[in-house]
């Protein structure tokens, strides 16, 4: 599994900004509170970009989902196949 991006909030007064593995992204923020908010919801991101587990829409088992769209788990999209 790929490791996570490195997430940094910089800046001070008025004009904070966030760093993804030292580069800048281009919304800049007014506080610093506001870009916390943002660099929270981007490493949320990345914990969720991965496999997930959730149930089978078919025989509601519980399986390790590889991307977003997997709703089926192997014996099922066997069965259909």
């Amino acid at each position: 599994m790929a490791e996570p991006a490195r997430i940094e909030i910089r800046g001070k007064n008025v004009d904070f900004y966030i760093l993804q593995n030292d580069q800048i992204l281009p919304r800049r923020f007014w506080s610093y509170d506001s870009a916390a908010v943002a660099a929270q919801r981007l490493e949320e991101k990345q914990l969720h970009r991965g496999a997930m587990i959730r149930p089978c829409i078919c025989c509601l088992q519980i399986f390790s989902s590889s991307h977003r769209f997997n709703r089926l788990c192997t014996r099922c999209s066997e069965e259909i196949a």
